[in-house]
């Protein structure tokens, strides 16, 4: 039998906009399977202690409300091989019922790290007590979790915190809603990806502006394709626009290239404005984009 794969997702978004919600709803589904994929246990690192009684109106809601129980650090070995198949929490105190401070939540994150196996786990707002240089040993179990078979979603306020080059280089999706901060301001730390960032990016805003407070998107980083959402579809109109504004604004760097294209034979250009441009537009449509567009399947998640 071959090594199932293991999944890192990173979910980008502002307060507000959703982003914890859709996370729980996968780990609540996910802990029931379905025909022909088996349960996944969840636990999450609750570092702001919100999901013991939380509005949700997801299934499994008791009159609008979720909750989540909680378990100890000590009781995560257990857990782990126990077979009933649940949701449950870390709550952010000590044995003796004291707050975590920055250093015990740093060293509680590590341990969950080495000691949850065979199932999803969500790693809550970790820039809230991870600073930027974070420590190459809880890195390297944040990338490493494939004999372990954990999948992970990792969740960020900022674009500029999901961007440390190993985190990213071992992501296989992000899950973009609203965020405050632009993919433009931290282009080098997504590099050939950026270009796919932003017209996610793009089209998100359009539709946050809009008045869809919730929309997201799925970015498949492994196949730079950007997909979308059952409950929120992505249409082509909304790939199309989103391009014309991208190609709009780096005009050189996406249009000149066919410009200066030159038939073998005569020596000739090849394309005027205008078709250098619709060029330019349907490359990145091609390269960017496939309708219809489908998110990651459950067996994925």
């Amino acid at each position: 039998m071959s090594e199932r794969e293991v999944v890192r997702i990173i979910v980008l978004g502002m307060q507000g906009v959703g982003k914890s919600y859709e996370t729980i709803r996968a780990l609540l589904e996910s802990s029931k399977g379905a025909p022909g994929i088996p349960p996944r246990k969840g636990l999450i690192f609750d570092v702001n202690d919100e999901f013991g009684d939380f509005e949700y109106s997801g299934e499994g809601n008791i009159n609008g409300r979720m909750y989540i129980r909680a378990i100890s650090l000590d009781s995560i070995p257990l857990f782990t091989v126990n077979r009933s198949y649940e949701v449950r929490r870390i709550r952010p105190f000590d044995k003796d019922g004291n707050p975590m401070g920055l250093n015990d939540k740093a060293a509680a994150l590590e341990r969950i790290l080495n000691e949850f196996n065979n199932g999803n786990f969500l790693v809550e707002d970790p820039n809230t007590y991870v600073s930027d240089n974070i420590p190459a040993d809880i890195i390297g179990k944040l990338v490493s979790t494939r004999h372990r078979s954990t999948d992970m979603f990792l969740h960020f306020q900022s674009v500029g915190r999901a961007g440390h080059p190993k985190i990213f280089g071992n992501t296989s999706y992000i899950r973009m809603h609203k965020t405050n901060d632009p993919v433009s301001r931290h282009k080098d730390k997504f590099q050939e990806k950026t270009e796919l960032l932003q017209l996610a990016e793009y089209i998100v805003n359009e539709k946050y502006q809009n008045g869809n407070t919730r929309f997201f998107l799925w970015i498949d980083v492994v196949n730079s394709k950007i997909r979308s959402d059952k409950a929120h579809p992505l249409y082509k109109t909304d790939a199309e626009d989103a391009v014309h504004e991208y190609v709009s604004q780096n005009y050189n760097a996406c249009v000149k290239p066919y410009l200066n294209k030159r038939d073998k034979g005569t020596g000739k250009l090849i394309h005027d404005d205008k078709s250098a441009l619709q060029m330019a537009r349907d490359e990145m449509m091609r390269k960017y984009f496939a309708f219809p567009v489908k998110p990651p399947t459950k067996e994925k998640l």
